[in-house]
């Protein structure tokens, strides 16, 4: 007979956190260049968005943000800042 235990009702349910963000710098110093930023996620949805915000807020010229994900190692997409500041986006969703 399975013994049953008692959960607490404010502990959460953990996702796995399978959509891995990382940043790539591109700076002038090689020390910045050789070192990537990694943060996971557990949907597309807020990869994207968290991933943007960090490359308006935090993001220099030329550095490029992959998503991808963990498991199978697909690109999702990728976030680029231009010379002129602008964000350059190229999203592969459907699989091609």
């Amino acid at each position: 007979m399975a013994k049953l235990q008692l959960v607490h009702s404010s502990q959460k349910v953990k996702r796995e956190r399978n959509i891995v963000g990382i940043v790539h710098r591109s700076s002038q110093r090689s020390e910045d260049r050789s070192r990537n930023l990694i943060r996971r996620y557990s949907t597309v949805a807020s990869a994207f968005m968290r991933m943007t915000h960090f490359m308006v807020v935090n993001g220099y010229v030329g550095d490029v943000a992959e998503i991808a994900h963990h498991s199978s190692g697909m690109q999702l997409g990728t976030i680029k800042i231009t010379a002129k500041g602008h964000l350059k986006t190229d999203f592969n969703l459907e699989g091609k």
